[in-house]
């Protein structure tokens, strides 16, 4: 029995379009030829994404004659969060950034369909939440193309071995229906410039029980790398970050207002990092607890997550500067992979210029706590011992 996988050209002509109209993340479910009790593999597809892919939500709503899903596959990291007969929610995670900004034709998850009669099936999708690499928030479309059902007599069957193997690289997801939806919060960090606002996305899933009070504590592994700057929860109220020690916040949210009911789905947030050295540090979010719109309360479990800061190239033409031996130094100056007598150069003349000094630490090669000529002819003797 031949494999039908309806992955289709996707982009403008198959979106029916002269062009794509304006930058947004848009979405196209395929569809194609189906048989009664064949299964049928329908691909969502990622058309194009000006800013990349970190972290998503989707719902996948069968509609049309009598049908049902099955399982689900991804490239990316996955989760089935609810399953039912015509309906999957899923979460997709990017941590190996296979989605960069830009990416364009990218098949996000397949997803079996089974026809139970002739007619018109379609995947409609709806998107909760999307994340990009970039701070850039771009509106998201989406488009579903009709699998036509017909009866027959050798319904195709996925996984035939006559059929195109799949690809090793997908990840199978177990689609169980939970008994019951569990709350979780999504943490997500990122790499930043030195100079831009970095921010801590934060993806809280209610399971369905609304909320009153949201708690938790943050603490930076490395005190003095970063401070916080402004949070922001949506229509929540959120209290003043206070700290509580070196590096380390207590934050409150609250929802006054009734706006997180039972049965709404993700409250996004994100808190604003200002970064004052260059290189990569942990955020542990701890003691996470809370109460829902029933008065019961909730814990979640500890999570961290990795946040990033470089430094742009000081030169035209080149490299981000590097700390070529883990020391926190950045003995590669002009962004070439080496240390030379260059990179004493670049710092001759940059010792006293942004970016450079404002971070002392990170080209006081001397040892006396200052940022002076002396530190270039320090780096200068280093590169050539």
């Amino acid at each position: 029995m031949l494999r039908r996988v309806f992955v289709l050209a996707v982009g403008a002509a198959a979106l029916g379009v002269a062009g794509l109209a304006g930058p947004e993340n848009r979405f196209l479910v395929t569809g194609g030829q189906a048989v009664v009790g064949g299964e049928s593999l329908v691909s969502l597809v990622l058309v194009q994404a000006p800013a990349g892919l970190r972290a998503m939500e989707g719902v996948l709503t069968l509609t049309g004659t009598a049908g049902r899903l099955g399982g689900l596959n991804s490239p990316l990291e996955a989760q089935v969060l609810e399953q039912a007969e015509r309906r999957v929610r899923f979460r997709l995670l990017d941590p190996e950034d296979r989605v960069g900004p830009g990416a364009t034709d990218t098949v996000l998850v397949e997803i079996v369909v089974i026809p139970e009669e002739p007619g018109e099936l379609k995947l409609e999708l709806a998107v909760p939440f999307f994340v990009a690499d970039q701070a850039d928030a771009f509106p998201v479309a989406s488009e579903s193309q009709p699998l036509v059902v017909t009866q027959g007599d050798s319904p195709p069957q996925v996984g035939d071995d006559q059929g195109e193997a799949s690809d090793s690289s997908r990840v199978g997801i177990d689609v169980e229906t939970p008994q019951g939806t569990s709350l979780s919060l999504l943490a997500m960090g990122g790499q930043w410039a030195y100079g831009q606002v970095g921010w801590l996305t934060l993806a809280f899933d209610p399971g369905g029980r609304g909320l009153k009070r949201l708690e938790l504590d943050l603490r930076v592994a490395e005190p003095g790398f970063l401070a916080l700057g402004d949070a922001e929860w949506g229509a929540l109220q959120v209290g003043a970050l206070m700290a509580t020690g070196a590096g380390g916040w207590k934050v409150w949210v609250a929802d006054l207002f009734d706006q997180v009911r039972p049965g709404d789905g993700i409250v996004q947030a994100r808190i604003g990092l200002s970064f004052l050295t260059v290189g990569t540090t942990r955020i542990d979010l701890t003691g996470i607890r809370g109460i829902d719109e029933k008065g019961e309360a909730f814990f979640l479990p500890d999570t961290s997550v990795r946040v990033s800061c470089f430094l742009p190239p000081l030169i035209p033409g080149g490299g981000s500067p590097q700390d070529l031996d883990g020391d926190g130094k950045l003995e590669d100056l002009d962004g070439d992979g080496a240390l030379t007598v260059h990179d004493a150069l670049v710092l001759a003349f940059s010792f006293d210029r942004p970016p450079l000094e404002e971070l002392p630490k990170a080209v006081d090669f001397d040892g006396d706590g200052t940022l002076t000529f002396e530190d270039a002819r320090a780096l200068a003797e280093l590169a050539t011992p």
